[in-house]
């Protein structure tokens, strides 16, 4: 648990929890949605009136457009249309509802959230703290802007632009925002059309507003696990930073609240996990389907010469879509990763400086983080970047860049295989290390400790440099990869398209190109697989090599090796 003593309270952690969270409060507090149990009556018959009308309004919305789909539509393409736009009014009144069911859960997780700022060691805790609530005010503003200015532009813009209509009624009149079902709402007359117009306005700011709630709620809370991981760590460094002036029973404590800080930061994440699996498998399933069906609509409305209006809504709303679900792997990501580096940090830091029991009690940090906590998408599966990747691998988001960056592709591919063969070559010399730990050489100093300190500095090196390495490659590995995939779907269509005419040199053109790119895969997936074979064959190694004729404490800080090869880069 946090020490809780007023020499750690935080003065000014009102100011830091507004700042956290007033991003998402304000919009969750118009929806009715913001968790908080202990308002008064007065209030609470408030939040209950917004979320009898909220949830009435969607439900209105919703039959209609499945009515207006059903009884007024006649063709395909039309019902298809309609699709997109119901799958996301369904899947706003379903967030809507898993919110008002996991309130109290979510209460506890912000309760959670404010007891961690109310309380903090010093201020470089403070500093990491604010540094991660700024990188969830600003996932959550990009996501407002995205989600708001495409559906204004799809809502209001877009019908107000179009053409006027005439009712049965022969009244010429605008559009509706939504699809609307029954010939006494669709009459035109006044007040009738200003009340329904004026009705969907309200609804669709509503059903903007839970994604944009959704997704707030999600980021703070994940990136605040984030941060709290992050400040683990920092309790990790401080185990060894003026090591010698520190008591032993200093050190124990030193553990002590590490352990509780991590132990408390893992239970956050598995309420967060609780809290968002179901939203977070509404939101992936929702967004992909949708933008499958935004792509058929651009691509339909191209080829239509519908309103540029309306292709530029869709091209919006899709860009939105992509972000939503990008962010949300992202996060998930983060959280995994952030958990694993406590791991690799009880390894990186100078545990064979700590005393005997401290340090073999870090390896319970290296084993936990082996099975790092993640954040499910309805139990099914992760939210990672593989996800994000496994969802938009054909996706033609670099189309546009991939002849102007062919030229670049040479070098950058040179630059990455270059050193991340030298990273095995570095694998390879403490493998070479470890082999003569046992072999005593003639005038040699170096006792078997010393010996031993020098492959665990060289290991930190190697894993030091690696990670920089993924810093730097990480993007250009990401473009790299989606070029070819989209490449690769490209040059198979236009072979197909060349043999039917019979452009035979075109098609022998096309198979030269589709082997380069497969190489060009082939060849970065091949050294990333070398070098995480070459970081599990250290730990391989640590047992492989006669251990059981080194000294007992020798052999036992080996299996801080065999720990860290089981978690490869």
């Amino acid at each position: 648990m946090k020490d809780m003593s007023m020499e750690n309270f935080n003065k000014t952690y009102k100011s830091d929890i507004r700042y956290a969270i007033n991003t998402c409060r304000w919009i969750a507090l118009f929806l009715g949605l913001w968790p908080n149990n202990n308002e008064k009556f007065l209030k609470k018959l408030l939040k209950i009136f917004i979320n009898f009308l909220s949830i009435t309004l969607m439900i209105f919305v919703i039959v209609s457009c499945i009515l207006f789909g059903i009884f007024e539509l006649n063709e395909i393409s039309q019902k298809i249309s309609l699709t997109g736009p119901t799958s996301f009014y369904i899947m706003a009144f379903m967030k809507y509802s898993i919110i008002l069911i996991h309130s109290q859960n979510l209460e506890n997780c912000f309760q959670f959230m404010e007891i961690d700022w109310q309380y903090l060691k010093n201020n470089e805790h403070r500093k990491v703290m604010l540094k991660y609530a700024k990188l969830g005010r600003s996932m959550t503003i990009l996501c407002a802007t995205f989600m708001y200015t495409g559906g204004f532009w799809f809502h209001i813009l877009s019908p107000l632009t179009a053409g006027a209509i005439v009712t049965h009624k022969n009244i010429s009149c605008q559009p509706f925002p939504l699809p609307i079902y029954g010939n006494y709402l669709t009459t035109g007359e006044s007040p009738i059309y200003e009340i329904i117009y004026f009705t969907h306005i309200i609804v669709v700011c509503i059903m903007e507003s839970i994604a944009v709630v959704t997704f707030s709620f999600a980021a703070i809370l994940t990136i605040h696990a984030c941060g709290q991981f992050e400040i683990v760590i920092i309790y990790l460094n401080d185990l060894v930073s003026e090591l010698e002036k520190e008591k032993i029973f200093h050190l124990n404590d030193k553990l002590i609240i590490t352990v509780n800080s991590h132990l408390r930061v893992l239970s956050f994440v598995s309420q967060l996990e609780s809290v968002f699996n179901e939203i977070c498998f509404i939101e992936i399933m929702g967004s992909t389907l949708n933008i499958c069906l935004l792509g058929y609509y651009t691509i339909r409305g191209w080829k239509n010469d519908e309103e540029l209006a309306t292709i530029i809504s869709y091209t919006i709303i899709l860009a939105s879509f992509i972000f939503n679900i990008f962010i949300y792997c992202l996060i998930g990501e983060m959280v995994t990763m952030q958990a694993r580096k406590v791991g690799e940090k009880s390894y990186m830091i100078e545990w064979y400086l700590l005393p005997r029991t401290t340090s073999k009690d870090l390896l319970f940090f290296i084993i936990i983080s082996q099975f790092p906590p993640k954040i499910s998408v309805g139990k099914i599966f992760v939210l990672s970047f593989e996800t994000f990747s496994a969802i938009l691998k054909t996706s033609a988001a670099y189309l546009n860049a991939l002849w102007k960056m062919s030229h670049v592709t040479p070098v950058a591919f040179s630059f990455v295989a270059m050193f991340t063969l030298h990273a095995c070559s570095q694998f390879e010399i403490v493998i070479f290390y470890l082999n003569k730990l046992l072999n005593k050489v003639d005038n040699e100093k170096c006792t078997i400790h010393e010996k031993f300190v020098i492959i665990v500095n060289s290991h930190h090196r190697v894993i030091s440099f690696v990670a920089k390495l993924e810093a730097a490659f990480t993007e250009i590995c990401l473009i790299e990869i989606s070029i070819c995939t989209v490449a690769l779907c490209l040059i198979g269509y236009y072979m197909i398209m060349n043999w039917k005419e019979n452009n035979f040199a075109n098609v022998v053109t096309y198979i030269i190109l589709l082997n380069v790119y497969i190489f060009n895969i082939f060849i970065y997936s091949y050294i990333g697989e070398l070098l995480t074979t070459q970081a599990r064959k250290v730990g391989e190694t640590c047992y492989m090599i006669d251990w059981h004729q080194l000294p007992k404490n020798i052999s036992q800080d080996l299996s801080f090796l065999i720990q860290i090869g089981q978690l490869p880069k």
